[in-house]
């Protein structure tokens, strides 16, 4: 009962988002809105319901699980830049856009909701691990490799040290693992306030999407993102002793399309901003039509 009504919530979160961005005439609100949200979660709301949730399972497998993320992420980067760089013929704007979000996924908005929605618990905390994890290297690696498209390898890593990103989710990390912080006695409300953020972020989803057209490149991207990083991640789970369930959670994790700040990353590093939100905007609409399907179903 209680996963059937966070759906139904999450579900109107989204369709309020689609029908305020189509329906409400001021485009200037609506980006001071988007601007207000993006940075709230970003800086506040979903640090601190990563922290919080992986501070409520510390029973999760830290070591295993970070050693397969950490590997994964960085396999698929580096698999995804050499073929890009090697057989796609679109100018680097472009496929600096195409890289970033063929790799990362929107782990944290989609990923943790979706997670918990399919898997419980369990499915939560493997969820907030890989966000912030996958976070760490999605502002480093991931900024440093789409910026080589356009730059020198100097140049890229000063964008990486400037990406205030990296340090928040580290610091999420590490506090969740410091032992007078989990002897501390974290109030229920904190709890209940953190969760906000996993609706605010599927209203945000629905305030962003916008369409334009669909091309080449663009199934390119959905192909990428939604067979490329499952084959990935499925080879690599082959490897591991995780359980049928764990490994399951994780291909639903490299299945979550493009996260929604590679939008703003696109914008902040002079990436092609278009490519990206549109891709961001298909593939989110393929993977929530497909997941609320399989959702309702079961």
């Amino acid at each position: 009962m209680d996963k059937t009504i966070t759906l139904i919530f999450l579900a109107l979160a989204i369709l309020i988002g689609i029908l305020l961005e189509r329906i409400y005439p001021n485009r200037a609100h609506k980006d001071k809105l988007k601007t207000f949200l993006t940075k709230y979660l970003i800086y506040f709301g979903l640090p601190l319901f990563i922290f919080l949730s992986l501070l409520k399972h510390k029973e999760i497998k830290l070591t295993g699980y970070a050693i397969f993320i950490i590997c994964f992420f960085t396999i698929l980067s580096l698999f995804t830049f050499i073929l890009i760089s090697k057989k796609h013929n679109a100018e680097n704007k472009i496929r600096a856009s195409l890289f970033i979000c063929s790799v990362y996924g929107n782990t944290g908005y989609i990923g943790i909701p979706f997670a918990y929605l399919f898997f419980g618990s369990k499915g939560l905390a493997i969820a907030s691990l890989t966000a912030v994890i996958g976070g760490i290297i999605h502002y480093s690696l991931g900024v440093f490799l789409a910026n080589c498209f356009l730059s020198t390898k100097k140049f890229a890593i000063l964008k990486v040290i400037k990406t205030p990103l990296v340090y928040s989710f580290s610091i999420a990390l590490l506090l969740s693992r410091f032992h007078f912080v989990q002897a501390f006695q974290i109030p229920k409300s904190l709890y209940i306030f953190s969760e906000t953020a996993v609706y605010l972020a599927v209203f945000l989803i629905g305030l962003t999407l916008s369409f334009k057209k669909i091309n080449r490149t663009i199934l390119t991207g959905l192909l990428f993102k939604f067979l490329f990083s499952p084959i990935i991640a499925f080879f690599f789970l082959q490897f591991t002793q995780f359980s049928i369930l764990e490994k399951a959670i994780f291909l639903l994790l490299a299945s979550t399309p493009p996260a929604l700040i590679n939008t703003s990353l696109a914008i902040e590093f002079n990436w092609d901003a278009e490519y990206a939100s549109n891709l961001t905007a298909i593939a989110t609409c393929i993977f929530l039509i497909v997941a609320f399907l399989i959702l309702f179903v079961i």
